[in-house]
């Protein structure tokens, strides 16, 4: 009766231990995929930055662009009128 006792507890033990390995397991693959979300988030954070400071620029470039364009027109016309005086 002894040995049976034993053998159920050594049987019950490695099977926790499996268990446990399995479940280890599981939880060493979920950490891997989480780490590679946040290296991906912090990618994408990467790009966003970059994309907002180039549209930035671009609206920077194109307002002094247009304000250019708009004295020039300005000019061109105020020269016109004072001709005609």
């Amino acid at each position: 009766m002894e040995i049976a006792i034993e053998e159920i507890e050594r049987t019950s033990q490695e099977a926790v231990k499996e268990a446990m390995k399995e479940a280890g397991g599981e939880l060493s693959y979920w950490k891997e995929r989480a780490d590679l979300y946040e290296v991906q988030n912090e990618h994408l954070k990467y790009e966003f930055e970059q994309y907002k400071k180039e549209k930035r620029f671009e609206t920077m470039k194109g307002a002094l662009w247009g304000s250019g364009i708009t004295a020039v027109v300005l000019g061109v016309v105020s020269m016109f009128c004072m001709c005609g005086r």
